[in-house]
């Protein structure tokens, strides 16, 4: 019973870290995955919504740099030179301050050149700009309408503008802003934007996508979040990064949270189901630990007499034969004289109160470690341990003159014995046969 309750114990723990592990297989994990999944599509709506403010702002600069190539005055001076109607002397003295005044008012800028034929016709830096900008590419022939330049750490967006009248071309605007600005407006604590070059991309290249779309990519960097979106220079791409744990953080705590809580109601509920069980099993022990002992208790003594059974007397030699018990044992076998004729004649009701009162008078006069045991019928057997046998002879000679003295019944209660020492415990048998010799012996010579 102890093994199977040793196992009702594992069985219900093991069923306890099954039900644990089922759960969070298939639904705390199933459930922070869609999580993570959802909070990190809220976050590409996020990086969307600051790309569109990027482009906007790029939108703006190029309406700007349109608005001053569309300028009809400086346009019209611009025709009358080309007709050799005004000089280059005078047309760049005529333009320089109007073009001056025309730009200063778009926000953000940072350089604007009108070129004509490779040559500069009017220029404008803005105060705060940087002096150490680049400015060669303007002599190109063919500027990009769209570039981003990055220099002495500054980023900055080229967009050129033509300066047309009746479709012919006279001359470009290009226009310097200052990508700066917007990019401190977007940024915050948690997001970070920057303008990366497409050699700064090539890291990016093998991490896994978890996101793409026609002209962004979404990818895990090192515990990052990254939003990558091609410029329309396509050399430049517009990075938003998070990180992983400002996205997922909060959720995965929350998660964490109600995992904790569910794991201490689970081991709530497993304490009190191994408690319950754990009761109920210690008391199906006890009920089976008292009818064995109810049983051990019928089996190994008698019912009558409250004397050993012959069963217990069994039981006993074995356990002292694998001891290896070494002491002399002194063995009485005794029997009541005419018994057979005390049940035919009084009834076995009296015969069964004969030998209960044999049972007590031996027990009252032989010592606590001395067995009685009762052998069959009337005989009994009385077990002496490290005695002499003259004490057993005093012992038996009390026994009989103390059930001579026992005026309970019509008659007197007399016994025969046979007595007999074994020195050896596994001749026990043998040495019984002895004493039943003499017990006969005796009761003969009564006749």
């Amino acid at each position: 019973m102890h093994d199977l309750l040793k196992k009702t114990r594992l069985l219900t723990l093991l069923f306890f870290i099954g039900v644990v592990l089922l759960t969070i297989l298939v639904v705390f994990l199933p459930l922070e995955m869609q999580l993570e999944d959802t909070l990190v599509s809220n976050w590409v709506l996020t990086a969307q919504s600051r790309s569109l403010s990027f482009h906007l702002f790029l939108e703006k600069n190029t309406e700007g740099a349109q608005s001053v190539s569309s300028r009809s005055v400086i346009r019209d001076q611009l025709a009358e030179y080309h007709q050799q109607e005004l000089s280059w002397e005078d047309l760049q003295a005529s333009t320089q301050p109007k073009y001056v005044e025309g730009v200063r008012v778009l926000e953000n800028l940072a350089y604007a050149y009108r070129v004509v034929e490779g040559k500069i016709l009017a220029a404008y830096r803005a105060a705060d700009a940087s002096p150490t900008v680049d400015d060669e590419f303007v002599f190109l022939d063919d500027i990009p309408e769209f570039a981003v330049l990055n220099q002495a750490g500054q980023h900055y967006v080229v967009v050129s503008s033509e300066v047309k009248k009746e479709n012919q071309c006279l001359g470009k605007d290009v226009l310097i802003y200052s990508l700066d600005p917007i990019l401190e407006q977007l940024n915050n604590a948690e997001i970070q934007v920057s303008i990366i070059s497409e050699a700064d991309l090539s890291p990016f290249l093998n991490l896994p996508v978890l996101r793409s779309g026609k002209d962004y990519r979404v990818v895990k960097e090192e515990g990052n979040l990254y939003y990558l979106e091609c410029l329309p220079d396509s050399q430049h791409y517009l990075s938003v990064q998070t990180p992983l744990k400002q996205i997922v953080g909060p959720t995965r705590q929350g998660i964490g949270f109600f995992l904790v809580i569910y794991l201490l109601g689970q081991m709530l509920l497993f304490l009190l189901a191994r408690r319950g069980i754990l009761q109920y099993a210690n008391l199906m022990i006890n009920q089976v630990e008292k009818s064995k002992e109810e049983f051990r208790a019928f089996a190994y003594h008698d019912t009558l007499t409250g004397s050993y059974s012959r069963l217990s007397l069994e039981h006993w030699l074995e356990r002292q034969a694998k001891t290896g018990y070494k002491k002399a044992l002194t063995v009485v076998l005794l029997d009541i004289d005419m018994f057979k004729d005390i049940n035919d004649t009084y009834g076995h009701k009296t015969g069964d109160e004969v030998l209960i009162t044999l049972s007590k008078t031996v027990h009252r006069c032989i010592r606590k470690d001395d067995l009685l045991v009762r052998y069959g019928g009337d005989e009994f057997l009385i077990i002496f341990q490290d005695i002499d046998r003259t004490w057993v002879k005093d012992i038996m000679s009390r026994i009989e003159q103390q059930l001579a003295q026992d005026h309970s019944f019509e008659f007197p209660i007399e016994i025969s014995y046979g007595m007999v020492e074994i020195k050896d415990i596994n001749h026990f048998y043998d040495g019984l046969k002895q004493a039943d010799k003499q017990m006969y012996a005796q009761k003969n010579g009564k006749k």
